[in-house]
């Protein structure tokens, strides 16, 4: 995990160096050097090589080791040690668009005073922007977006070839993510994770529990530690296939069981406000309105056949 000794690690590994060489230049034990190396390799941020009878730790080859390293020579007196936490990048990974703290809460499951002390942190430095109490990555640091933005794809990716082997990945943001997996074999591959409780159904994989009856020839699935929501479910059911009408009609299938601001709120969770916007005229003007969209009469029709199911 990011931490402060390995920051401080990763930033004297400008050449490669031994455990040992390490411990004396950073002024810590070999042990402790040795456990945080351990945990930068699985982060992929270095990489441990044998080179006759001494293993030298260098600089990873990740896009994200190579964003890292891109921000220390930019800024070589930023002390990331003090606030690049896991807690930090947690928050930095939903900050893509402008969100306000409840925001982040609903979409990272941190409380509040994590949050805020995070976001204080890297408001001090630059790197968030608050602008009508809501806040945001600072683009200007293009390392930084960097770095953030890769070190999330290779924590999913690594975390999604633990949970399955014949899924597909959907959709990302932080530590959360959407895939589906081919039907009832793809199920017993995740079951343990299902008991887990970090990896949930939802889409149109939960549509039964709502008396609405869809065949799909695929499993769907969030990775998160918050339990999703019937609202979240809407979305989930949206990002399977965003411009797709089919699985937007399936999502209002569920509308008349969501609380309307309830929706409002996690579309600007998801970054898919003006999307849900979309949605809300259509159903309140009944008029196609959007190229994903069905005309009204079309809609009504798969609606009577989901319900009918």
């Amino acid at each position: 995990m990011l931490s402060p000794t390995g920051i401080l690690i990763f930033r004297e590994l400008e050449k490669p160096a031994t455990i040992s060489e390490l411990a004396e230049g950073l002024g810590l034990s070999e042990s402790r050097i040795s456990e945080s190396v351990t945990f930068l390799v699985e982060e992929g941020l270095v990489v441990k090589e044998r080179r006759g009878k001494k293993v030298f730790v260098s600089r990873g080859r990740t896009l994200h080791a190579g964003a890292l390293a891109g921000i220390i020579r930019e800024f070589p007196r930023l002390p990331l040690e003090k606030f690049i936490s896991y807690s930090a990048m947690e928050v930095l990974g939903v900050l893509q668009y402008p969100h306000a703290p409840s925001e982040i809460a609903l979409m990272t499951g941190l409380d509040r005073r994590t949050i805020s002390a995070a976001l204080l942190k890297l408001g001090m430095y630059g790197l968030v922007l608050k602008k009508e109490k809501k806040f945001v990555l600072n683009r200007r640091h293009r390392n930084i977006d960097n770095f953030v933005k890769y070190y999330w794809e290779y924590k999913t990716n690594r975390k999604f070839e633990t949970i399955s082997t014949e899924g597909l990945l959907l959709w990302q943001r932080g530590a959360e993510f959407l895939f589906k997996v081919p039907g009832a074999a793809g199920e017993m591959e995740i079951r343990e994770f299902l008991k887990s409780g970090l990896v949930h159904k939802t889409a149109v994989s939960l549509f039964s529990e709502y008396g609405l009856g869809v065949i799909s020839d695929s499993e769907y699935y969030f990775y998160s530690r918050r339990k999703p929501k019937i609202e979240d479910v809407f979305i989930h059911t949206i990002l399977t296939d965003p411009e797709n009408p089919i699985y937007n009609s399936y999502a209002l299938a569920l509308f008349p069981k969501c609380d309307r601001r309830s929706l409002l709120k996690a579309g600007k969770a998801y970054d898919l406000d003006t999307h849900i916007e979309k949605l809300l005229e259509y159903i309140d003007k009944k008029e196609k309105n959007a190229s994903f969209l069905l005309p009204w009469g079309e809609f009504q029709a798969l609606l009577e056949r989901l319900t009918l199911n």
